[in-house]
């Protein structure tokens, strides 16, 4: 996995927030497990409730579970593109005097501050090597993203870099566009269901 970028700086105000509810939980825990140590009355025994643990722990919660809750989401502004997509696509590219057809499967991992795509298409596959999220408040959430493309075809070991543009039409549709950097140029779209 590997960070994604944002159009605006919600990852700051919600450290901001993560920051002072661990001071306050620390401080909160801490009073409690002195009282409870005080009535077992060992002076040399003390329990300090870190800052750093607290915050460890608020941070791993927000960053791998809280942020997809449809309500959080919804405040941050951030879509969560996690799932595995399926449909098909048409490639500039010409076999036989038509444009190419193919069948792609995509899987994406993401969390709130990291994310990977991982592409299968009929004869290459393509891993994610940097991503960017427009989230401002616009009517359909797009995720931009590099990847590098390695061909199944071993008489064609043309590897290539190219970009995509995917695009939230529903909860369970996407839509998609590409541009490669192999020659000769190919681009292409295609239309994703979500399967899960």
């Amino acid at each position: 996995m590997h960070n994604y970028g944002l159009s605006n700086n919600i990852r700051a105000q919600v450290n901001f927030y993560i920051v002072i509810a661990s001071v306050i939980s620390s401080y909160i825990l801490n009073e409690f497990v002195q009282y409870i140590i005080g009535s077992w009355d060992i002076p040399c025994l003390t329990v300090v409730v870190s800052l750093a643990l607290v915050y460890k722990i608020y941070s791993w919660l927000w960053n791998n579970h809280i942020w997809k809750y449809k309500i959080v989401s919804k405040i941050t502004n951030i879509p969560n593109f996690t799932g595995v997509w399926k449909g098909n696509g048409i490639s500039s590219y010409e076999e036989n005097g038509s444009r190419k057809e193919y069948s792609i499967n995509i899987e994406i991992n993401q969390n709130f501050n990291d994310i990977s795509i991982h592409l299968r298409a009929n004869d290459s596959e393509s891993e994610s090597t940097f991503a960017y999220v427009r989230n401002e408040d616009i009517l359909h959430k797009v995720l931009y993203y590099g990847y590098k493309n390695k061909r199944h075809d071993l008489k064609d070991m043309q590897f290539h870099d190219g970009t995509t543009t995917l695009k939230i039409i529903s909860e369970n549709k996407i839509e998609g566009f590409y541009y490669t950097s192999r020659e000769p140029q190919t681009k292409g779209y295609f239309n994703l269901k979500k399967i899960y």
